[in-house]
């Protein structure tokens, strides 16, 4: 003989959930686990659309547009080239007139470019603000 609950509160299962209804109840978890996930990632994305925006209006919309790679360079970053060299001829520089303003000779920031040195950290530094472009930016 089954006992009567002792409270208005208390919930009794008569039964375990089919394996339908634990399927939907799972999906349905997943679906707002999903729905929260993109509210963050689109709160995170209005936040650096909102930044990007104040940055252009301080600066101006050119100005801070020069920071910004093509989809072609970007492509060209992501197969590997040397994002000093990209940099570099992103903001118009030869090979040369970085050398000089890094302090360095062109013949080693062209082994640096084309992997063949490592190039210290000082160094990698220099270039970074040469190009005014974080050292981190340059790896």
């Amino acid at each position: 003989m089954s006992q009567k609950p002792t409270s208005k509160n208390t919930i009794y299962c008569t039964k375990e959930p089919s394996f339908g209804e634990a399927l939907i109840e799972g999906l349905t978890e997943a679906v707002a686990w999903k729905r929260r996930e993109l509210a963050l990632e689109n709160a995170i994305d209005g936040r650096a659309i909102k930044a990007q925006l104040r940055r252009e209006k301080l600066l101006g919309v050119q100005t801070a547009r020069a920071d910004y790679l093509s989809g072609a360079l970007v492509e060209r970053l992501l197969a590997g080239e040397s994002a000093i060299r990209i940099w570099r001829e992103h903001r118009g520089m030869t090979v040369t007139a970085l050398a000089e303003k890094v302090g360095i000779s062109a013949s080693y920031l062209s082994r640096i470019e084309n992997g063949h040195k490592p190039g210290g950290t000082d160094i990698r530094r220099a270039i970074g603000k040469a190009l005014r472009v974080p050292m981190e930016d340059l790896a």
